[in-house]
């Protein structure tokens, strides 16, 4: 899964490529194109929280504003000028901070004071809301488009392993793993379309795991139909396209609500589904890892300490007198034994799930900060390694 600096990486460097590549012609360039790019590559460093980075494109994007406007004359200086902009933010990309950092940021904007621009720095606090605004849509479709595709990739890759061996659990995790970015991300009710398929597929994978089931039949469909809607989104992502409803997803609605209405949810998503008007929030990869049971393959991995609840249909009320997540396999495996084996004490796993059920104030607390939004990301991962 890619992280918040590797996307910026990634996005930076095509908005670099592409502005480098407008402004070599000997021509006047494209202004609009030109001011379009600088833009996305602004809201691109805002979004990653990339400070000097965002003040010298913001500089770049005012000059280039006067381009598109014809108030500026594409001269062979301005045309260096512009260029040598761009080599100096090819060096903020690959630096986060510290005096480097800050001389390309002035090296830039002193450029665009000499090219008759207004300096952009008391526009760092008072940008127009829309232009700021616009410039975060772009920067987030641009991450979406990235990340549905790789979803579905991921999600190609576990129809393969579902069909081998409908048991697969690690398949399941996977998938849901890698959705884990998107379904973070408070931008994603944006592409409601989008939203809805991936909390589809959480909502049903949470139900595999609750009843144990091989995924088959409808249930292997339910990812199949969910990869023909990302499949479609990404397309029109990829076109600057609204994505819309398709067929696939009609089908996958269906077979969502008939297998919930069949089944039951999975406690974790009908409590999000209730405080989300349907549309739930993302299920924590450490809830995946621990609710997610092992297949007849993975039993003696188990027994060995994985905190896995595979219950059989007659475990639950021992398993809820005990106090452990941990339920009794349908092979008789010693609990205890399991127990005594792992690696992380009960008294200790407690406290780790404590820790577990702060994650959403945590996150509420630092969601303006990207940096400290991966921090936290970071350290729940670590909790979930322990609990697995």
């Amino acid at each position: 899964m890619p992280s918040l600096r590797e996307f910026f990486d990634l996005e930076a460097g095509e908005r670099l490529n592409r502005l480098e590549q407008l402004a070599s012609v000997e021509e006047k360039p494209d202004g609009a194109e030109l001011q379009r790019q600088a833009r996305a590559l602004r809201g691109a460093a805002q979004m990653a929280g990339r400070e000097h980075a965002y003040r010298a494109a913001l500089g770049m994007e005012s000059a280039l504003r006067s381009v598109a406007a014809h108030q500026l004359v594409w001269t062979q200086e301005t045309r260096e000028r512009i260029r040598r902009s761009i080599a100096d933010l090819r060096r903020l990309v690959a630096i986060d901070d510290g005096d480097e950092a800050e001389a390309c940021a002035a090296a830039v904007l002193e450029r665009c004071l000499a090219l008759g621009i207004e300096s952009s720095e008391p526009a760092v606090a008072g940008t127009d809301e829309s232009d700021a605004e616009a410039a975060a849509r772009d920067a987030f479709r641009a991450f979406a488009r990235v990340e549905v595709a790789s979803i579905a990739d991921t999600m190609d890759a576990a129809i393969d392993a579902f069909a081998s061996n409908p048991m697969d659990r690690e398949a399941l995790k996977r998938v849901l793993r890698r959705q884990r970015a998107l379904l973070g991300s408070a931008r994603l009710e944006e592409i409601s379309i989008l939203g809805e398929t991936l909390h589809a597929i959480e909502d049903l994978a949470a139900v595999i795991a609750k009843i144990n089931v091989p995924v088959k039949h409808e249930w292997l469909d339910v990812f199949r139909m969910g990869r023909d809607v990302l499949r479609d989104v990404h397309g029109r992502l990829e076109e600057s396209e609204e994505p819309r409803a398709v067929n696939a997803l009609s089908r996958l609605r269906t077979l969502r609500d008939e297998l919930l209405d069949r089944h039951g949810p999975a406690e974790a998503v009908s409590t999000a589904a209730q405080a989300s008007n349907g549309l739930v929030q993302a299920m924590r990869a450490a809830d995946a890892a621990v609710r997610v049971p092992a297949g007849p393959a993975e039993a003696g991995a188990a027994s060995a300490g994985s905190d896995t609840a595979a219950a059989s249909a007659g475990s639950d009320t021992a398993a809820a007198s005990s106090g452990s997540d941990t339920a009794a396999a349908s092979s008789g495996s010693d609990t205890a034994a399991a127990r005594e084996r792992s690696a992380v004490p009960d008294d200790h796993r407690a406290v780790l799930r404590r820790a577990l059920e702060l994650r959403d104030r945590i996150e509420a607390a630092v969601r303006h900060d990207p940096s400290a939004k991966q921090a936290v990301d970071e350290v729940f991962d670590l909790i979930r390694t322990a609990l697995e």
